[in-house]
């Protein structure tokens, strides 16, 4: 029995779509995360290269060596041949020295005692990076040295061929590595940050009051994609938030106007001399007045989420007395409706706070004329209830009822279902008479049908009952 846009239409309204963020193809923050995969394939690369060349190198400058001992043992056996009893036949050095020149080596052959036997051509000119000294022997005696050098040519020559290949190939590898990196970097940057750019964006545009924005699907880590499905909830909580709050603006006003019209009406009727100011009407008034109050302490309190401040007053009264006196202050409305207002009031002694119990009746009793059409009805009863022990407020109608779906969450603060067609109201008042029976110790109990009317029973501890 409330007005139209609550619990379920937020929920359908938040599922609505908002505007989707569409953010640039890679963001700044893409830029920066290609850049730093860059930066670290590109560390990459130069140390592998770092590495392969300084192994790659110390090989190679070991093998020389090893080709060049090579070479000087076999130098040194040949020359070993071309000395006789007699001294060094130079003639016979000759097939040695050819084949330094066809090794691409300079070399010199001395005697024992250090004299110059043979040499290359330059050889005083070659800069070596090293340089073997064999001793050339004879019958197992020493009869001379033989030192040879690398000239650039033979295997030299090869050495300094590989080596620019080697790094020609080098540097190809990493204008391609790097390439591929740039490339890969690219991709995943974008893959990464591009749904993170989109959640900034609609961030940014919440923060600017744009509560239509939405994030939508996205593709990326589950995280990411979680974080947007999380962010997009929230989105759609707080513009069905934003709009309950517009609705709830606009019927407290509709709310407040009807009993402040009620009230210049009466005043000014007394006024103007067609009405007498006598007591009973000006008590009319006051208790409209009171109401009012009473309804503005209520908003506040419910409000600010403190209904803890919520307080009552327990005393001994009738429950019909009460009821009779919310039924006289509604009397005029349910008349101006076309609305037959029935009583059916038995004594019963309860222990409530008599002001709060009678906004209970008024509540209920306001809630019903409203929805029951043109010549409907809408019956008061009050007694002691099947149990003893509580005394019973019933309001009774023949007015449109509630669908069942929204029967649980009638209750609930600021609920307006979609039941009540063009009828307005703020979603409280419900919520009020709940929260003050729970005060009292009591029970409330809602029955409806769609079409036939709905049925509120108060049940509220007996005075014979003890203090709660």
């Amino acid at each position: 029995m409330k007005s139209k846009t609550g619990l379920t239409g937020l929920r359908r309204r938040g599922t609505r779509s908002g505007a989707r963020i569409k953010p640039p193809r890679i963001g700044r923050t893409g830029i920066r995360l290609a850049l730093a995969i860059t930066v670290i394939s590109l560390i990459a690369i130069a140390t592998i290269i770092a590495i392969a060349g300084g192994t790659v190198d110390a090989d190679i400058d070991q093998l020389q060596m090893q080709q060049g001992a090579h070479l000087a043992h076999a130098l040194a056996l040949a020359a070993s041949v071309a000395h006789t009893p007699a001294g060094w036949d130079r003639e016979d050095l000759n097939p040695v020295m050819a084949l330094v020149r066809r090794a691409g080596l300079v070399a010199q052959v001395r005697g024992y005692s250090g004299q110059l036997i043979r040499s290359s051509l330059g050889y005083r000119h070659v800069i070596a990076s090293s340089v073997k000294h064999v001793p050339v022997l004879n019958e197992g005696r020493q009869v001379g040295s033989v030192t040879i050098k690398l000239d650039g040519k033979g295997i030299g020559a090869d050495i300094d061929r590989y080596n620019t290949l080697r790094w020609h190939i080098r540097l190809v590898a990493a204008a391609a590595g790097l390439l591929i990196a740039v490339c890969v970097s690219l991709l995943v940057s974008t893959t990464l940050t591009r749904p993170v750019d989109r959640l900034v964006a609609a961030v940014r545009a919440m923060g600017t009051g744009d509560t239509s924005v939405r994030v939508g699907k996205i593709r990326g880590a589950p995280e990411v994609r979680e974080l947007s499905a999380a962010f997009d909830q929230m989105a759609d909580s707080v513009s069905a938030e934003a709009q309950s709050r517009r609705d709830m603006a606009a019927d407290l006003a509709h709310e407040l106007r009807a009993p402040i019209a009620v009230l210049q009406a009466g005043l000014e009727s007394i006024q103007d001399g067609l009405a007498e100011p006598t007591p009973h009407n000006l008590t009319l008034l006051r208790d409209e007045v009171v109401r009012l109050a009473q309804m503005a302490d209520d908003l506040r309190i419910l409000a600010s989420g403190r209904s803890a401040e919520l307080r009552v007053e327990l005393a001994t009264h009738d429950l019909a007395t009460i009821a009779a006196e919310a039924a006289e202050s509604l009397a005029a409305a349910a008349h101006a409706t076309d609305v037959s207002l029935n009583l059916r009031l038995a004594p019963v002694e309860v222990r409530v706070d008599g002001r709060r119990i009678q906004q209970v009746a008024v509540n209920l009793l306001g809630n019903a004329i409203k929805f029951t059409p043109a010549g409907g009805t809408v019956t008061l009863e009050t007694g002691p209830a099947p149990n003893a022990q509580f005394g019973m407020l019933r309001v009774s109608d023949t007015g449109i009822g509630i669908p069942a779906d929204e029967l649980p969450f009638v209750t609930q603060r600021f609920f307006r279902g979609h039941s009540t067609g063009e009828v307005l109201g703020s979603g409280i008042g419900l919520a009020i008479v709940d929260q003050l029976v729970r005060l009292h110790r009591g029970r409330l109990d809602i029955v409806s049908e769609p079409g036939r009317g709905t049925q509120v029973t108060v049940t509220l501890p007996s005075a014979e009952e003890p203090t709660p």
